[in-house]
This record gives C-alpha cells, sequence and structure tokens, in this order.
C-alpha cells in the first residue's frame, strides 16, 4: 500500500486485512478488493487525501440483478456521504458484505413462501394431461406427497408418460417422483411384467411395485411425486408414499377394494 498515506490510515488497513483475513486484499498502491463468496466484488480506490474525501469504489457482480445493484450502490454511496472525512474501511465492508448477507435470507424466505405455496396449491388440484389421475395430496412436516396413475397396455409406453406427466411444473419441480408400472396378460396364461424406479427416493419403487401387486392392480403406471419441505420425516416417508400411491388407485378407480373395512397400508 502507498506508503504517502499518514500512519492512521496505515492502521487502518492493517486492521482491516486482519479482520477479513480471507475476503480482502491488496492489489496495488491505494487498490484494495473484498470478496464476498466468489460471487461478489468490491473494489476499493483510496484517493491521497483520505480519509479528507471518501473512497472511490467499482462494484463488480455479473450475478447480482440490476435492480439490486443499484440499490446496493445508492446504499454505499450514501454511507460514504454521511460518514465524510471518518475513516470508514471498516463500515464500509461490513455494509458491503451485510447486503449480500441479508439479500441470501430474503431469498430463503422467498423460497419457503414459495414451497409452502406450492404445497398448499397441490391441495386443491393440479392440472394433469388427459390420461393421468392424481389422488389426494398427504402432507406431513412440510413435506407433501400425491399419487398419479394412468393405464398402460404396453412397458415400451412409460418413457413417453412420465415425460408427459413432467410437462406440469409442480410434478417436474418435485424432489422425488418414483414410479412402478405392472401389466398383465391374460390371454391363456397369466403373464406379467413390471418394473419400477426410485428416482432418488431409495426402497420407495419397490413398495410401490409391491402395493400394485397386493392389490391386484393391472396395467396400470403409478407414479408418487414427492416435495420436501426441509424437515426429515425419517422412515414415515415410505408410509405416505404407499397411501398417496393407494388413494389414487382407489379414487381414481382403478382398482376394486374387497371389503369397505380395508385399512391404509
Amino acid at each position: 500500500m502507498n506508503n504517502q498515506f499518514d500512519e492512521s490510515v496505515q492502521l487502518e488497513i492493517e486492521s482491516i486485512l486482519a479482520i477479513f483475513p480471507k475476503e480482502v486484499f491488496i492489489e496495488s498502491n491505494s487498490r484494495i478488493i473484498v470478496e464476498y463468496e466468489n460471487n461478489a466484488h468490491l473494489h476499493i480506490r483510496l484517493p491521497l487525501d483520505y480519509p479528507k474525501n471518501p473512497p472511490l469504489f467499482e462494484l463488480v457482480s455479473p450475478a447480482l440483478s440490476s435492480e439490486n445493484r443499484k440499490e446496493l450502490l445508492s446504499i454505499l454511496n450514501k454511507f460514504c456521504s454521511e460518514n465524510n472525512g471518518e475513516q470508514i474501511l471498516y463500515s464500509l465492508i461490513q455494509c458491503f458484505m451485510e447486503y449480500f448477507c441479508d439479500l441470501g435470507e430474503k431469498e430463503k424466505e422467498k423460497q419457503k413462501i414459495t414451497e409452502k405455496e406450492e404445497g398448499n396449491d397441490l391441495t386443491i388440484n393440479i392440472p394433469l394431461p388427459s390420461n393421468f389421475y392424481s389422488g389426494k395430496a398427504i402432507e406431513d412436516r412440510k413435506s407433501v406427497f400425491q399419487g398419479h396413475v394412468t393405464k398402460l397396455d404396453s412397458k415400451d409406453k412409460v418413457p413417453k408418460l412420465l415425460e408427459s406427466l413432467k410437462t406440469v411444473g409442480k410434478i417436474a419441480r418435485a424432489r422425488h417422483n418414483p414410479y412402478a408400472w405392472r401389466i398383465v396378460n391374460d390371454a391363456g396364461r397369466a403373464i406379467e411384467q413390471h418394473d419400477c424406479d426410485d428416482d432418488g427416493e431409495t426402497g420407495s419403487a419397490s413398495k410401490l411395485l409391491r402395493l400394485l401387486m397386493q392389490m391386484d392392480a393391472k396395467d396400470v403406471l403409478l407414479v408418487v411425486s414427492r416435495w420436501k419441505g426441509g424437515n426429515k420425516i425419517g422412515p414415515d416417508r415410505f408410509r405416505h408414499i404407499c397411501n398417496a400411491g393407494r388413494d389414487a388407485l382407489i379414487s381414481g378407480g382403478f382398482v376394486v377394494v374387497k371389503g369397505e373395512g380395508e385399512k391404509n397400508i
């Protein structure tokens, strides 16, 4: 750093380097660079008569929206103007970093609200492709489960049917969409074909396939969407997956339930 600065300014610079060892770097002469999590930089240039005149700065943050960029620059300029004549490097850097910290918290809150609204929407209706039927949504600790079922007469149609289902935005955004299908050809002697896929929810697809077999659901593709709300629910998720699938099969008329007293799986 330029030794033309008086001792108090040099001590100020040394102190911010000690306080922010990973975030603050001296580039050359009177230029200081502040980095926030690799995605935002504040380039500070000290005039030789600092602090009589405030620091000059440039904001480099490609990911920041134009609206947020304008807001942050306004905050920093106002801070410098209100504290002109004082040593403000520490507070200026804090102001810069706190803005991004607050912005991150706002984004998290926004995401929580979005997930809650989407979870609430699921209990009403999702517009599905005409060949699919959705059952009632099940909600537990902010996780939502919902079964979708359609008729299936050929295993070759499975990829296209799944693709069709995921044209629905909410379903495409689900954390997991495990599925199972079962086809039984009763001509002559019964020939069964079946398969399943966890889609990242390990162990769920085999339970759905077992559900199809136990309920003797024939010629169907069953998908259960799970939207996670951030709270872990442990093994209960498998019970909800099976119950969501079971509800879709029954309420959609894809199976005949024997006995009115039958319990959920």
